[in-house]
């Protein structure tokens, strides 16, 4: 007799003639930044993306901070998750600032936290780094 049991979606536990069976079906997120050089900056603003991608279950949360300070609002776009192709997901958030905030000297990160990593990763950018 075969039994198929699922796990909060992180676990598959297969049990056959009376062995027991487990695959982990979780994987944890890889997180890119980008953020543009001084020369795409332009009047209209400056758009940094943080994007989240080939995670499983579903369930990242994106943030960001400024110096260490958190940032929300309306210059914090961050989009529902995505399924992938291959069964992962995928997610962006899209900080939106003006020149002279983007060329203050001040250091935005994105945080991304999610059930399949061990620490939160982050990841940074200010203008002098993309200079």
């Amino acid at each position: 007799m075969m039994t198929l049991n699922t796990f909060a979606l992180t676990a598959i536990v297969l049990t056959l003639s009376g062995t027991e069976l487990t695959f982990d079906t979780s994987s944890p997120p890889s997180l890119v930044l980008l953020a543009p050089s001084q020369s795409l900056s332009s009047a209209d603003g400056v758009r940094v993306v943080c994007l989240a991608q080939g995670f499983r279950p579903d369930g990242a949360t994106l943030s960001w901070s400024d110096n260490g300070n958190a940032v929300t609002g309306a210059e914090v776009q961050t989009g529902s998750s995505q399924r992938q192709s291959d069964g992962t997901f995928s997610q962006n958030s899209v900080l939106q600032l003006s020149p002279e905030r983007w060329n203050s000297g001040r250091t935005y990160t994105c945080h991304l936290n999610h059930p399949a990593l061990t620490a939160p990763l982050s990841q940074s950018a200010s203008a002098e780094k993309c200079s």
